[in-house]
């Protein structure tokens, strides 16, 4: 009986190109994940084979008479709505920062998603990362009128602002991020992870897509709760901690 041909990596290209494509990464030892989910961190192998590639690319680019620019990472809000003005389809599939300002001067940077998912079916853990297939969800309002959503800003500020306990680690922050020209669904889902509400309650805002909706229903909870029990229910470490998952 012959024997089944054996390669260095399983599976093969032809049977699963993505994960063979994992594979030999980690093999030639090109990159591996960061602690920072999302970031990877390009070893010294890796980094030599994209230096080729640039270099290679480079002299093309030049022997048609192009010339380097190089970008900042990060862009304008405004820049992505005139980009979708003009362009059929286009999706904000991005992340949005705003900052806060330190005493010294310096600035500390938050990136917030802008969009939500719908989990369609969990992967097989073949890492050591969760995997699923998911739906984006396009967020919206069953009101969109200003004067709808500047009401519902205005008690969200108010409400924020009563519940945030004095003691925590970062109210400075959390307040002058408040004080910022931020969206009804980032403000509230700022205030739904920074305030010690319970499980319960935070998953039922993570899967309420429609903007003005997810804001009634926090406000109506903030409502049942008085300021004196939220404080009294904080934990010790606050914001709270990322899930380890």
């Amino acid at each position: 009986m012959a024997k089944q041909p054996q390669n260095a990596i399983s599976p093969t290209r032809a049977e699963n190109y993505p994960e063979w494509y994992q594979q030999v990464v980690k093999a030639a030892d090109l990159a591996e994940n960061s602690d920072v989910r999302g970031c990877m961190v390009i070893k010294p192998w890796g980094y030599a084979i994209w230096e080729n590639i640039q270099r290679r690319l480079d002299a093309m680019f030049k022997a048609t008479g192009h010339e380097n620019a190089y970008f900042p990472l990060f862009i304008p809000m405004s820049f992505l709505e005139k980009e979708a003005q003009h362009v059929e389809g286009f999706a904000k599939e991005c992340a949005i920062v705003t900052h806060h300002r330190l005493k010294d001067g310096r600035y500390n940077l938050l990136l917030l998603g802008v969009g939500r998912i719908r989990i369609v079916e969990e992967m097989p853990p073949l890492r050591s990362f969760r995997q699923a297939k998911v739906e984006l969800l396009d967020e919206t309002f069953t009101d969109a009128s200003a004067h709808h959503i500047h009401e519902l800003e205005r008690e969200m500020m108010t409400a924020f602002q009563q519940h945030l306990p004095c003691g925590c680690q970062a109210p400075e922050q959390l307040r002058e991020m408040f004080a910022q020209d931020l969206p009804l669904g980032m403000m509230t889902d700022l205030a739904a992870y920074a305030l010690p509400l319970a499980m319960e309650v935070k998953q039922r805002l993570l899967a309420e897509f429609r903007v003005d909706v997810r804001a009634q229903l926090l406000l109506e909870h903030l409502e049942r709760q008085s300021p004196r029990e939220m404080v009294g229910a904080i934990a010790d470490d606050f914001p709270p901690p990322f899930s380890s998952n």
